[in-house]
């Protein structure tokens, strides 16, 4: 493992341009490279695995002392990483793909779970149920507002046995309070960061 900011392979991924160094001994070699240099291996070229603004990767080749590809070589090279970045992200879109799939005949069977229930309680049982499913999220819960109180009380959560340390005296909310507040209040689905800790 290279650290950012370290050593020639990080001028390449950096630049996005391939690099011939004809003696890395002129470049005070560190970490891989002075072992390859101990061994007589002095020579570099490097070149980005990378397409549009992707990158996924450095192509490296420690040649013996004196020894320096053609140019004709070099072309070579950078054609082969250029085909394996457009690969990899062809790869990668097609696990994006497969993914969706996924998530959209999950998303219906858990919203079939969700529409067979009758009673109110067993509807928010089986929604909080199957958001967690579908995120794999640790918790998932579901506060009512109670318009005459105005205020959010917990009415389902999955787990059920979850209890946080320590254990919250009262399971309610004034609408504007913390983070289950604020979002009701505000009506909008947008997420935004919060700096600070809220009582949720």
């Amino acid at each position: 493992m290279i650290p950012f900011g370290e050593g020639l392979t990080d001028v390449v991924a950096t630049g996005r341009r391939p690099l011939l160094v004809a003696d890395t001994r002129r470049e005070r070699p560190t970490g891989s490279t002075a072992s390859y240099v101990e061994q007589g291996f002095t020579a570099y070229y490097g070149t980005p695995i990378a397409t549009g603004d992707r990158l996924f990767g450095v192509l490296n080749m420690n040649l013996p002392t004196g020894t320096l590809p053609t140019e004709e070589e070099r072309d070579i090279i950078d054609l082969l990483a250029d085909r394996a970045a457009i690969a990899l992200s062809n790869a990668d879109r097609h696990r994006d793909v497969e993914n969706r799939a996924r998530n959209l005949a999950a998303l219906s069977q858990l919203m079939e779970r969700v529409a067979s229930k009758l009673e109110t309680q067993d509807i928010l049982d089986a929604l909080v149920t199957a958001a967690r499913d579908l995120l794999g999220a640790a918790l998932a819960d579901v506060w009512v507002d109670d318009p005459h109180a105005r205020r959010l009380s917990l009415r389902a959560r999955a787990p059920k046995d979850f209890t946080p340390e320590p254990a919250e005296p009262d399971w309610s909310r004034a609408r504007g309070e913390g983070i289950v507040g604020r979002a009701f209040e505000s009506g909008s689905r947008r997420t935004s960061p919060i700096s600070r800790r809220i009582r949720s």
